[in-house]
C-alpha cells in the first residue's frame, strides 16, 4: 500500500468530508496544527514548550531564519510560507498581498475545481453562494454512498451524520471503544493508535513523546521512506522542498492508477477530481489511506487537549 505523508492525509480527510477547507488543513498540519492559537493558552506550559520546539524545526526546514523571534512569530511565517507554496503551484500571484487573501484566492480556485467536477454552473455565482452548492451536493453524495438518508437534511447535518459513522466505524475496526466518549476523544484516540502504530512500523520510539512531535516524526521518516522508493534524490533539499516534491509525484501515480489523465493538471486539481468522481476505486486500491484518521474538523477541536 501507497504510504501518505501526515498532511496529505489530513488533506484526504477535508475532501472526503466535503468541508472544502483544503487550504486551511493543509497549512494548519504544515505549521503545526494551528500552534499560533495553541501558544495563547500559558496554562500548558509544557505543551506550549513541544509547539515552540516543533514550529522552530518547521522554520529550519524551510529556510526560515529563527533567531529573535518569538513562537508565534515563526509560526505565521512558516503557515505563511506553505501558503505561498501552495498559491505558486496552482498559478495565483502573491506578492503584495497578505496571508489570508491568498489563502481566500486558493480556497475559490478548490471551489469552482470542485463545482466543475460536481457539474455545479459557476458563472456569475459569489464563491460564499459556490461553496455552500458544492458542500451540499459533496454530503448527499457521501451520505448516499454510506446508506444514510439525505431526505430534508442541510449540507451540516449530513456531514455531522457522515461524520460520525465513519469515525464510529473505523474505532471498530481499531478496537477503540466509543462507549460514553465524544466524537472528538474517540477521533483522537484514532489518530494516535494510527500514529503509534505507524511510528512502531518505522522504528521510532514514542514515550514521553508529546502526541504532536510523533506525528511529526512519523510524517517525517514517512517522507524519507517515500522518496527512496520513489527514486528522488534528497540530496541538497531542505524537508519542505522534498515532502512537496514526493506529495506531488505520489498524487500524480495515484491519479494515474485510476486512469485520470495528470497532463495539464495541478496536484490539487487531481486530488479534487480523486476525491469526487474515484474515492470509492481510490479506497478499494488502497491509495489514499484516508479512512483511518479522523475527521480533521475534531483534530482542531482536540487541538488544546492533552498531549499524550
Amino acid at each position: 500500500m501507497m504510504r501518505m505523508p501526515l498532511y496529505l492525509i489530513l488533506i484526504a480527510v477535508a475532501f472526503y468530508f466535503g468541508k472544502g477547507e483544503i487550504v486551511q488543513a493543509e497549512a494548519q498540519s504544515q505549521s503545526g496544527f494551528g500552534t499560533e492559537t495553541a501558544a495563547k493558552f500559558p496554562d500548558h506550559h509544557d505543551r506550549s514548550k513541544q509547539h515552540a520546539e516543533f514550529i522552530k524545526k518547521r522554520a529550519e526546514e524551510m529556510g526560515i531564519s529563527t533567531e529573535g523571534k518569538d513562537f508565534e512569530t515563526l509560526a505565521r511565517e512558516v503557515k505563511a510560507a506553505y501558503i505561498k507554496k501552495q498559491a505558486d503551484e496552482i498559478g495565483i500571484q502573491t506578492e503584495g498581498k497578505d496571508t489570508k487573501v491568498i489563502m481566500k484566492e486558493i480556497r475559490e480556485h478548490h471551489i469552482k475545481s470542485q463545482a466543475k467536477l460536481l457539474g455545479i454552473e459557476t458563472e456569475n455565482k459569489e464563491s460564499d453562494v459556490l461553496a455552500k452548492e458544492v458542500r451540499l451536493a459533496i454530503a448527499k453524495k457521501r451520505a448516499e454512498e454510506m446508506g444514510i438518508s439525505i431526505e430534508d437534511k442541510d449540507a451540516e447535518q449530513l456531514l455531522a451524520e457522515v461524520e460520525e459513522k465513519a469515525i464510529k466505524n473505523e474505532a471498530k475496526k481499531l478496537g477503540v471503544s466509543t462507549e460514553g466518549k465524544e466524537l472528538k476523544e474517540i477521533a483522537r484516540e484514532i489518530f494516535e493508535v494510527n500514529i503509534k502504530k505507524q511510528a512502531k512500523e518505522l522504528g521510532i520510539r514514542t514515550e514521553g513523546k508529546g502526541f504532536r512531535l510523533l506525528a511529526y516524526e512519523v510524517h517525517k521518516a514517512q517522507v524519507y521512506q517515500q522518496a527512496k522508493e520513489l527514486e528522488i534524490k534528497t540530496e541538497d533539499k531542505n524537508f519542505h522542498e522534498l515532502a512537496h516534491e514526493v506529495r506531488k509525484k505520489q498524487i500524480v501515480q495515484a491519479a494515474q492508477k485510476l486512469g485520470i489523465d495528470p497532463a495539464g493538471k495541478t496536484p490539487h486539481q487531481l486530488m479534487d477530481e480523486i476525491f469526487i468522481n474515484h474515492e470509492k476505486e481510490a479506497k478499494e486500491l488502497k491509495l489514499l489511506p484516508f479512512p483511518h484518521v479522523p475527521h480533521l474538523h475534531h483534530m482542531e477541536k482536540v487541538e488544546h487537549g492533552k498531549d499524550k
